[in-house]
């Protein structure tokens, strides 16, 4: 029986080798060659994210989208930026605006998915393989998405404002219980003797707020009167004394008195002599028990909205709204409802398109746009919900830009003053009124505890527990200061409109202003929430 020698089966077997060898180099350098081109798909595809990133804020800066003109105005900034920054491997020859919305993806596309928030899909872009080709994979199309929405700075607090009633000084809480500051006379009267000046009835008291009056001071010892003193708090206002006889005078009052409702202490002053600090003529300048005017109630609580939270019970609801806003969005009534104050129901029927706020037993829905107002004696959770928005917060602009709290029931608060971010050469009273000059007011202001935002109502709520549409939203800042302070010469009190009774909030003052005096857009840092149809738009990336 015959045998093949040993050294054939070992060289058999090393060509085996080898063939198996040269089998696994190719698929290796295949798998290489994929990896490198997949790598550079990879690349592009970064490269398209954060080119359809940037063509999303581009024309997110266009938004609110409410209608075909603005939606155009959008889509053709998205467009323009895609345009100048295609990247490598995109076909841009002939892209047009109505391609970004012929409803096909594959070719780019803007959504509108509200007025305020849209989808962009950027054109794909071509990545060629080289070394990949060779397993039969020659191109792969790589696209990307990002959506954009315009938010608001700030909060929403649980207050609300009256249409008529919404700009300038007003007050939220209305204790009817205010105790009238101490008066600071500067100067100090240091007269004794005879020959004192002293003034004992005015011509008109109260006195109408708002309008030039000139008032007829009668008292003893006028003869030779020069000046009128106007004291409230810290505040001290002069005006020449005319027409002097021995017992009467008359003064034109100050714009900076009879704009500022309160109690102001009069006194006179001759070369030598000055009304005793202790005969002062108190004369009240007054719009009534809730300045401007409206909205009042017989608990002395104006403006406070019942509005529902899903992380407290319902008795917590008004004081965590207070202090960290409400905790959902809610919205303009548009087109506002035609029943009376806009009213929210027709007798028991709630009129179409409404959205219920406070809906029991169902939970807060985001979009709301009616408010339900709180009825009853709420001192307490506003006392405690403003305490808490206020206290131990660091002062940024205070009065005469500075940086020291105040003092409230037991706790230092923030002291900040509207005016202290006022552009130079602007009053508040030149923010006050709608169409005020735009972009006055710093956007630092949204990081003040002081500043948040208000519904509108219509002209009255009436009945005063109902659900009311929301007009619109005004941005308010708790102070008292008045038309007149501006940048640096603040007018605000001590008090910087908060006035405690004891232990408890006796009066909230605030001063509300037009949303055109703020920026038109804002890298806010703190909270924002869902655009509210007025005022800076936070654009941001939100997928």
């Amino acid at each position: 029986m015959s045998t093949r020698p040993t050294r054939n089966r070992a060289r058999d077997e090393s060509g085996v080798i080898a063939v198996l060898v040269a089998l696994m180099a190719i698929v290796l350098l295949g798998i290489a060659a994929l990896a490198v081109d997949m790598g550079n798909a990879y690349a592009r595809k970064r490269l398209v994210q954060t080119e359809v990133d940037l063509a999303a804020l581009a024309g997110g800066a266009k938004l609110p989208a409410t209608d075909t003109a603005s939606r155009l105005l959008a889509v053709e900034a998205v467009l323009d930026y895609l345009q100048r920054n295609a990247t490598f491997g995109q076909e841009q020859d002939g892209w047009t605006a109505a391609q970004l919305q012929d409803g096909s993806i594959s070719n780019g596309e803007v959504v509108f998915e509200s007025d305020g928030r849209m989808r962009v899909t950027a054109p794909p872009a071509t990545v060629n393989f080289g070394l990949a080709g060779a397993l039969g994979f020659s191109t792969v199309n790589v696209a990307a998405v990002a959506t954009v929405e315009i938010r608001s700075p700030g909060q929403v607090a649980p207050l609300f404002l009256l249409d008529g009633c919404s700009h300038g000084s007003g007050v939220i809480k209305d204790g009817n219980q205010d105790p009238e500051p101490q008066p600071i006379y500067v100067p100090a009267s240091t007269s004794n003797g005879s020959g004192i000046p002293t003034p004992t009835r005015s011509s008109v008291d109260p006195i109408s707020a708002g309008a030039a009056i000139q008032l007829e001071l009668t008292g003893s010892s006028f003869t030779g009167a020069t000046t009128v003193y106007f004291t409230r708090d810290d505040k001290n206002w002069t005006a020449p004394a005319l027409s002097v006889t021995a017992t009467s005078l008359r003064v034109d009052v100050p714009d900076k008195v009879y704009n500022r409702p309160g109690v102001w202490h009069i006194r006179v002053a001759t070369a030598t002599k000055l009304t005793k600090d202790s005969n002062n003529l108190p004369v009240t300048i007054t719009t009534g028990s809730a300045q401007p005017g409206c909205g009042t109630s017989s608990t002395g609580d104006f403006g406070l909205m019942q509005s529902p939270r899903d992380d407290v019970a319902s008795g917590q609801w008004l004081e965590l709204n207070i202090a960290r806003g409400l905790d959902h969005s809610v919205a303009p009534f548009t087109p506002f409802p035609t029943t009376p104050n806009g009213s929210c129901r027709s007798g028991s029927a709630v009129v179409t398109g409404a959205i219920l706020d406070y809906d029991p037993p169902g939970s807060s829905q985001d979009g709301a746009n009616c408010v339900n107002i709180y009825t009853g004696n709420q001192v307490s959770k506003t006392t405690d919900g403003l305490l808490e928005r206020l206290a131990d917060s660091q002062s940024s602009c205070g009065p005469d830009n500075g940086t020291s709290p105040t003092f409230l029931i037991d706790r230092t608060v923030n002291n900040d003053v509207l005016s202290c971010f006022l552009t130079d050469g602007y009053s508040l009273g030149d923010v006050g009124q709608s169409g005020a000059p735009a972009g006055v007011i710093s956007a630092s202001v949204f990081d003040s505890p002081r500043f948040f935002w208000v519904p509108v109502l219509g002209a009255g709520v009436n009945p005063a527990n109902g659900d009311y549409a929301i007009k619109s939203f005004r941005p308010v800042f708790i102070t008292d200061e008045s038309d007149f302070a501006s940048h640096l010469a603040s007018d605000a009190s001590t008090r910087n409109g908060i006035v405690a009774n004891n232990s408890q909030l006796s009066l909230v003052q605030v001063y509300a202003f037009s949303a055109d005096a703020l920026p038109a857009t804002a890298d806010a840092t703190g909270s924002t929430l869902p655009y509210l149809g007025a005022g800076p738009r936070v654009v941001r990336l939100v997928e």
